[in-house]
């Protein structure tokens, strides 16, 4: 797999290209590759470039009527999480914040709501908002501890990462 990043990330960016030439950029399959190919990114340890695609999918998505608001908050979630991981925590909380705010609308005891008040609380803390951070430190890691079980087993390391901060 690491050998051939590079070529797999250049076709599937061409597979995406010709996606949205001929599907157009807001058809669901296009938005689904576009999606994908962030993540891939992401997999592969390149943060900046999957930041890049997910504030171009979230670009997409905004314009959409009605919004879409699952694939909106699943795209926050990530490009909040990438943002932190490139040390981007000024940027990061505006997203959280929204992202947030939708997951405590939609799923307040959701371990993924928790999840994102840990995130939060990260890049707070990395921006010495100690006071503030604190709070969704705490209230993230309690709640995803309380949740540890429903946390898919691709995702339980992010238990890990929420006491981490809660650490620092």
């Amino acid at each position: 797999f690491v050998e051939d990043v590079g070529g797999t990330l250049r076709a599937f960016e061409e597979s995406v290209k010709a996606r949205t030439a001929k599907q157009g950029p807001d058809n669901p399959a296009t938005l689904n590759a576009l999606k994908t190919f962030g993540d891939f990114h992401q997999d592969a340890g390149q943060h900046v470039e999957a930041a890049q695609v997910y504030r171009n999918l979230l670009a997409i998505l905004r314009k959409q009527r009605p919004l879409d608001e699952t694939h909106v908050v699943a795209t926050l979630a990530e490009l909040g999480y990438v943002l932190l991981q490139t040390h981007q925590a000024t940027e990061a909380e505006p997203v959280l914040r929204e992202c947030l705010a939708f997951r405590e609308k939609a799923a307040a005891g959701d371990w993924e709501t928790f999840d994102t008040q840990s995130l939060l609380g990260g890049s707070l803390l990395e921006q010495k908002k100690y006071a503030e951070a604190e709070a969704f430190l705490v209230t993230g890691y309690e709640g995803m501890k309380q949740r540890e079980r429903a946390i898919p087993a691709q995702n339980q390391g992010r238990l890990a990462n929420t006491a981490d901060r809660v650490v620092q």
